[in-house]
């Protein structure tokens, strides 16, 4: 048979066309699975009792824990938990991880080298105890109980509730919460309708137009799942979603309508749509001439005449004038305006990313205001004051003896002063304050759940502050910067070994208490950090120990469940959910019971908007975080998995990968995936090698870093990979009103390496 060339490209074809279609290359994959299954050297988990357990993970969010022989093997995602419902985030998926890893700090620990050093001895619980309770019954018999500082992280709970408590008994005024958006939040809830320490709560099951300025609700702002199953029937129920950002997110890219702006500008198109709505006639009249005041011009107590929210608001930001100050379309902003204001149950949601960024009062007050306009304060579909402690019962009432007084009278090491500030105080305030001091202001400090080390912006400034004072505490139950940085460490337990509450979930509208309750036996020679300060009290003893009249956290944890606890005994939660309208004497607790517009805070643009440091020409990109769910929240260290499943435009290798639109690139001498020096402000922070990729999803003259990478500290599958932020950012960015972290972001300039 002769083959020609036209037979040979035929047979050839049909002979890759048969083996594609025949079972047998398919068939010989699968033996070779199989096959290479059965070798020795391949880890088979042993066979043993499975077991399922269902609890509360970190995020509030239910979960199933599949065992075998007591060894956790899986997380899966409770489908009977009203939040979640059966969704799950990566840091939940990752407890296992989290709980056997390498990281874990399986002991007690003195330092024994150069602070950071990483010199430890193993000590055993009596031993640490007593070296702690020594220092603070020496400060106590000093008369010096405020050279004590207490930090902690920005989640509320009966944990954090315990430190506060044997702050204020021992004497110290310096206890202090790490910052995040709901501090702002906090303080203009306290501002606009006098109520103390409240979180706002967005209705968002019963809204119809939702406009969000910054909220990353698919991106881990709230209790993700949960948000994530709402805005998935929002398109069948009719609900319109706007979101406000520099950059289309996921979030945005869900929205149906994406409004760009510069970075750390979000908050004026509140106001400008607040113009457009008050010119339009088209404001909640009822709720304003009847419940609100500082709405139209009046007089202050000297019989002055000042400009009331109205005037100032239709003055100052015209949807033209708000335009050419945060590049968003003037048409744009119009269009949102009358969206918002022609909806039944309309609400506006603040909080940038996933709520961590910090932010101005201001900005707060711009979006509370916009509600209020449209009468969607503490209404139904709108935002409510929820107070954390609300769910819980009340602890016996705090007696301090006079050393106590007099410490608790002293000034805070922090700044706070008057009834502008937050009450949690200003820990980013902290740094500053013991590097200018002549001596350091403080002998002792105790750090739960936090990691400023890492998560304060200006970590240079942070680092050279704690290696000022003479002895610090880290509760930390894994190794981070902070831990590193600690004299002494008293691990807290583990996720899913530990007893643990979680205390209002960002964003849920109702009152709610979640607890996670151990489903392992603990694998470390580790305590919950509740009876660690139980311990301290009693060994203190005095006023101090007849604080806390609990023999244990759980005991403690009981009591404060109160009436709930039978139902958080049943299914994990409790929540309030038939809670009606608000009446006005507890929605509005000002002196006159009416919502306050505060007019004053708006005639100042500098109260609202903080600019980025640094010289436009010199540093031309404003450099902010990506938040995504596939990154840590705040300093904690992100599991092996969390790394794994981050994109190639977020990390490549070890090297950061930061995205500018192409138009910005192109102006720049850039290139699409090329490497580049990025610079920003400030000596002491140097040049670092970063790797740019072109993005139309970020607006020209924006630069993203992604969030919650560059550790130094960790594993070798976290330490040393991507840049940390925070450590570019300054210190010096605060808010001029309340003194709070106003850090979004920097200037920056990018470099081509050739």
């Amino acid at each position: 048979m002769k083959m020609d060339r036209r037979c040979f490209l035929s047979f050839g074809i049909g002979a890759s066309a048969g083996l594609t279609l025949s079972p047998l290359p398919w068939k010989l994959t699968d033996d070779l699975s199989i096959w290479t299954q059965m070798w020795p050297w391949t880890p088979v988990p042993p066979d043993g009792e499975v077991t399922c357990e269902k609890t509360i993970c970190t995020d509030g969010c239910g979960i199933r824990v599949r065992k075998v022989d007591g060894r956790v093997v899986k997380v899966e995602g409770d489908e009977e938990n009203p939040l979640c419902q059966g969704g799950l985030t990566p840091r939940a998926i990752s407890a296992p991880q989290f709980l056997y890893g390498p990281t874990r700090i399986d002991s007690p620990r003195l330092r024994t080298g150069e602070r950071g050093a990483g010199g430890w001895r193993s000590i055993s619980w009596d031993e640490a105890l007593e070296i702690l309770a020594e220092k603070l019954i020496a400060l106590r018999k000093a008369g010096t109980p405020h050279r004590a500082a207490f930090l902690t992280g920005p989640e509320r709970g009966v944990v954090p509730e315990l430190v506060r408590r044997f702050a204020a008994s021992f004497g110290s005024p310096n206890c202090m919460r790490m910052p995040s958006a709901r501090d702002a939040c906090s303080l203009a809830m306290k501002l606009m309708q006098g109520i103390a320490d409240a979180v706002p709560g967005y209705d968002l099951e019963n809204a119809d137009m939702v406009v969000s300025f910054g909220c990353g609700l698919l991106d881990g702002w709230g209790v993700p799942s949960y948000l994530m199953g709402l805005r998935s029937g929002w398109k069948e129920k009719g609900v319109r979603f706007v979101q406000v950002e520099p950059r289309l997110s996921r979030t945005a890219a869900k929205a149906d309508q994406w409004i760009p702006v510069r970075p750390g500008t979000e908050a004026l198109i509140a106001l400008g749509m607040a113009c457009v709505i008050i010119e339009k006639g088209l404001y909640d009249k009822g709720f304003v001439d009847s419940r609100a005041a500082g709405f139209e011009d009046g007089t202050d107590a000297g019989g002055k005449p000042v400009k009331g929210f109205k005037a100032i608001i239709t003055e100052r930001f015209q949807p033209s004038a708000v335009a050419g100050m945060t590049g968003a379309d003037a048409d744009a902003i119009e269009e949102a305006a009358v969206a918002f204001a022609s909806a039944k149950r309309p609400v506006a949601l603040y909080g940038r990313g996933k709520g961590e960024t910090p932010g101005t009062l201001g900005e707060a007050m711009a979006v509370h205001a916009l509600n209020a306009l449209v009468g969607a304060v503490e209404a139904k579909g709108g935002v409510r004051a929820i107070d954390p402690r609300a769910i819980l019962a009340p602890w016996p009432q705090l007696r301090l003896d006079e050393t106590a007084a007099a410490g608790a009278a002293r000034p805070r090491v922090d700044g706070t002063t008057g009834n502008i500030s937050p009450p949690a105080g200003l820990a980013n305030r902290l740094p500053d304050a013991v590097n200018k001091a002549p001596e350091p202001p403080l002998d002792l400090l105790l750090i739960y759940n936090a990691n400023p080390v890492y998560s304060l912006p200006g970590a240079a400034a942070t680092k050279a502050a704690f290696e000022k004072i003479p002895f610090i505490v880290s509760f930390a139950s894994r190794m981070d910067e902070t831990a590193a940085m600690a004299d002494l460490l008293l691990p807290d337990d583990g996720p899913l070994e530990t007893l643990r509450d979680i205390v209002a979930p960002p964003g849920v509208s109702v009152p709610y208490v979640g607890v996670s309750r151990p489903v392992v036996e603990k694998i470390c020679d580790t305590r919950n950090t509740g009876d660690v300060v139980l311990a301290l009290a009693r060994m203190v003893g005095g006023v101090v120990g007849a604080s806390f009249p609990w023999k244990s956290y759980e005991d403690c944890l009981n009591q404060s469940l109160g009436k709930w606890k039978k139902k958080i005994d049943e299914t994990g939660y409790a929540m309030h959910t038939a809670r009606g309208p608000a009446s006005p004497a507890s929605a509005f607790q000002t002196p006159d019971g009416k919502f306050r517009f505060s007019p004053s805070c708006f005639a100042r643009e500098e109260g609202i908007f903080v600019a980025a440091e640094g010289d436009e020409n010199a540093y031309p990109l404003l450099l902010i975080s990506g938040e995504t769910l596939r990154t840590a929240d705040g300093g904690a260290m992100p599991s092996p998995f969390m790394m794994k499943i981050l994109p190639d435009t977020a990390l490549r290798g070890n090297l950061a990968v930061v995205s500018v639109n192409p138009k910005t690139g192109g102006k720049m001498g850039l290139g699409h995936e090329c490497r580049a020096s990025l610079d920003v402000p400030g000596d002491a922070r140097g040049s670092v090698e970063v790797l740019v990729c072109f993005d139309p999803c970020v607006t020209p003259g924006t630069a993203v870093l992604p969030a919650g990478l560059g550790h130094a500290a960790g594993s070798e599958y976290v330490a040393g990979k991507g840049i940390n932020l925070n450590a570019l950012l300054t210190e010096r960015m605060i808010d001029p009103v309340s003194g709070m972290n106003a850090a979004w972001g920097t200037r920056a300039m990018l470099t081509p390496i050739s």
